[in-house]
């Protein structure tokens, strides 16, 4: 594991040296990077606070922590990492903000961050100017790394785009669950689940019996969910946040609005869980792959709060 944070983490800095020994084309005039000193000063521009602030205080966390297990195995080329941290508080213009904070007045070489797809795209635009290189864990737009020219030169992503989970969603619901009908209600507000549910109407084999819609923000499903009484389906597909589809998938609001006044039978519960657990577990990790992601929080365990994770992960996987 502590081989491949580091290919990995070479990788990405290689980009960071040839931008500031001006080898990199530029995207404008300015578009030069910042000039690396005694550290290599790494910009985090995370929604530490707002709407979505789980996100970003998870993928906090997991920099901190992978950092700190490079500087204790000597940093990158010699140089340790210094990390600059900003809030953008879960807000689009707020992240170009703090970008051009980090960038301009912080003088970081690289930025980590933003988590959300909206967020990165306000910051990234920052990074095509400055030619800070800006790498965001989370964000799965598909346009995101490329524009009309091409391939972004400053813009890097770890995960995977929209339209795969789309294609995976629409693979899984029907093969593993073998959910043959579905209802797909998604968030018409977030571009994220848009675009999921977009690829997934394109992927999917089954029959989609109706097409619902709810926006960031709701709190009462209970009516959108009634019009689901009556009809014939085999599981509920969710492309959305946490904030909401959590409360949808909740014990207290699912089991009692759909056992009582929809009448789902037991299996199709369990679908409806399962497609979401699955769908949030494959967003929401830094690493992809779950036995390397619990082999790394293992290595931490002097702190108590990443054993609470580390045995909530192992939960998960034994669910899964």
């Amino acid at each position: 594991m502590s081989k491949k944070i580091t290919l990995i983490v070479l990788a990405f800095f290689a980009s960071i040296f040839l931008v500031a020994c001006g080898k990199s084309p530029d995207v404008t005039a300015n578009a030069n990077g910042t000039k690396i000193g005694d550290t290599i000063k790494i910009g985090v521009n995370m929604e530490l606070t707002g709407a979505v602030a789980a996100y970003g205080k998870a993928e906090q966390n997991g920099i901190k922590l992978a950092v700190d297990e490079i500087n204790k195995a000597g940093g990158v080329d010699g140089k340790k990492l210094e990390l600059v941290t900003k809030d953008n508080k879960s807000e689009n213009a707020e992240a170009s903000t703090s970008s051009t904070n980090l960038a301009i007045q912080n003088n970081v070489n690289a930025i980590v961050g933003p988590a959300t797809s909206g967020a990165v795209a306000a910051a990234s635009l920052v990074s095509q100017k400055t030619g800070v290189p800006l790498l965001t864990p989370s964000g799965t737009q598909d346009d995101l790394t490329v524009d009309a020219n091409g391939t972004k030169k400053f813009v890097f992503r770890t995960t995977f785009k929209d339209s795969y989970q789309g294609k995976v969603l629409a693979a899984y619901s029907y093969n593993n669950l073998n959910a043959k009908k579905v209802v797909l209600y998604y968030d018409n507000a977030s571009d994220y689940a848009k675009g999921i549910a977009d690829e997934f109407k394109r992927e999917y084999k089954g029959k989609i019996v109706t097409e619902a819609t709810f926006a960031s923000g709701d709190k009462d499903y209970q009516s959108a969910l009634t019009k689901f009484k009556d009809l014939d389906y085999d599981a509920i597909v969710m492309p959305g946040y946490y904030t909401e589809t959590g409360i949808i998938t909740n014990k207290h609001v699912t089991l009692e609005l759909i056992n009582q006044s929809l009448d789902l039978t037991d299996s199709v519960m369990r679908n409806l869980l399962s497609l979401q657990v699955k769908r949030m577990l494959q967003t929401s990790t830094m690493y992809q792959d779950i036995q390397q992601m619990l082999l790394f929080l293992t290595r931490h365990q002097d702190s108590s709060k990443h054993i609470r994770k580390l045995t909530t992960l192992t939960q998960i996987c034994l669910l899964l």
